[in-house]
């Protein structure tokens, strides 16, 4: 795709500055220890505490690879059911 719209992909098009002009909320980065992705989500947190956004996090389930948590619920149900209560909390304030 070639627009590059922040608001549509902000782990890899919006810059720190960008995420601020948009006041971009609150946000909880998940990421997988042993995922490809995993570093797409880290810069991604990274930019959002640059810009000074309140309340992100970052989470790292060790150990797991991409889709543990929310595509193969089943292979590591522990993991799941700990990725869902945190995501709650997070939710809820």
């Amino acid at each position: 795709h070639e627009a590059r719209e922040a608001l549509a992909w902000p782990g890899l098009y919006a810059e720190a500055a960008e995420l601020r002009r948009l006041r971009f909320p609150p946000c909880a980065v998940v990421v997988n220890e042993f995922d490809p992705l995993r570093d797409d989500g880290v810069g991604f947190h990274a930019r959002c505490v640059e810009a000074g956004l309140f309340g992100c996090s970052l989470q790292t389930l060790r150990g797991t690879t991409h889709g543990v948590g929310s595509y193969l619920p089943n292979l590591l149900p522990e993991v799941t059911r700990d990725q869902c209560r945190r995501i709650v909390r997070f939710a809820r304030g």
